[in-house]
C-alpha cells in the first residue's frame, strides 16, 4: 500500500521518468485529435460526419493493440526482472506475431467490408463515399500501428526493471 514513503522526492522523480514520455506521447496524440476538431468547423456537413466516423472506428480498433500491449508490457517486464533474456526474445516474437495476425486480418476485413462498415454509421450516400475513401488509411495505420505498440509495450516494460549483474 501507499505509505508516506511513497512519496520520496527520489521516487517521484524515477516515476516521473517512467510515465514523462508516455505522457508527452498521449498529450500530443490527444491535442492532436482536438486540432483536428477545430479545423471540422471549417468543413462540410459530410466530411464532418466522416471524420466523426473514423474517430469512432479508430477508438473500438485501438482497444486491440492496447490489449496486446498491455498483455506485452506485462509478459516483458516479468521475463526482463526474472533476468530471462531468452523469455523476453520469444514474448517479443509472440507478440509480434500476434500483433501481425490479428491486425492483418482486422484490417482485411475493414477494407474488404468498409462501405458495410461505412453503412452501420450512416446512410448517407456522400458520407459513404468519403468512408469508402477513408478506410483503408485508417487500415494501414491501425495494421502499422499496433506493431509499433508492441515495441513500446516491450520498451515500457523494460523501463521498469533494473539491469540484473
Amino acid at each position: 500500500g501507499f505509505t508516506m514513503k511513497s512519496f520520496e522526492i527520489s521516487r517521484i522523480k524515477n516515476f516521473f521518468k517512467v510515465i514523462g514520455p508516455m505522457m508527452i506521447g498521449d498529450a500530443t496524440e490527444n491535442w492532436s485529435y482536438q486540432v483536428v476538431v477545430l479545423i471540422c468547423g471549417t468543413l462540410p456537413d459530410a466530411d464532418v460526419a466522416a471524420n466523426t466516423v473514423i474517430f469512432n472506428i479508430w477508438g473500438v480498433l485501438w482497444s486491440v493493440f492496447w490489449g496486446i500491449g498491455l498483455a506485452t508490457i506485462v509478459r516483458s517486464g516479468k521475463t526482463i526482472s526474472n533476468g530471462d533474456i531468452n523469455g523476453t526474445k520469444l514474448v517479443m516474437k509472440i507478440a509480434i506475431v500476434i500483433a501481425i495476425v490479428i491486425n492483418g486480418i482486422i484490417s482485411i476485413l475493414c477494407y474488404i467490408f468498409r462501405r458495410d462498415l461505412a453503412s452501420l454509421y450512416t446512410s448517407s450516400d456522400d458520407v459513404i463515399d468519403i468512408l469508402d475513401h477513408s478506410i483503408p488509411v485508417l487500415s494501414l495505420l491501425f495494421f502499422v500501428g499496433g506493431l509499433g505498440w508492441i515495441a513500446c509495450g516491450v520498451m515500457e516494460g523494460m523501463a521498469r526493471n533494473i539491469e540484473r549483474s
